[in-house]
């Protein structure tokens, strides 16, 4: 499996990813929310990384951290196109969203749709190794 990241000018020329963008026009909105505590405690600087797989390969969208309310917003993402008929089921693009530290390795699977925002939330739960146990 080969890995492109969109950063690279030069798969933003390539092959590759004129196709992909043919296949998958229409554009999602996807919205990272990572907090602990139920919520009360917003997890910043976890390392998000955003990506699809795509004929055989991986296609790297986005890699940046949470901000100091836990969240990032608004990443734009390709999607299908929007249905042109009310009674077709809306297509929609799997990708891989990886939150990344020194105590979390948590991964999810979500489905985007063109003109959608999604909010996917990551519920940290304190990692054990910060712990202090007295015997």
């Amino acid at each position: 499996m080969k890995v492109y990241n969109l950063d690279d000018k030069e798969f933003i020329n390539s092959k590759v990813y004129k196709e992909f963008i043919s296949e998958y026009p229409g554009q999602g909105t996807l919205v990272i929310r990572a907090y602990s505590a139920s919520g009360a405690i917003p997890v910043r600087n976890l390392n998000i990384v955003v990506s699809t797989e795509y004929n055989g390969d991986k296609i790297v969208f986005f890699n940046g951290k949470t901000d100091e309310s836990g969240s990032i917003k608004n990443i734009f993402l390709p999607t299908p196109a929007s249905v042109s008929n009310d009674l077709d089921v809306p297509k929609y693009l799997t990708y891989d969203v990886n939150a990344l530290n020194d105590f979390i390795n948590e991964s999810y699977k979500v489905n985007l749709y063109d003109k959608i925002s999604v909010l996917q939330n990551i519920n940290v739960i304190p990692g054990m190794e910060k712990m202090n146990y007295v015997s």
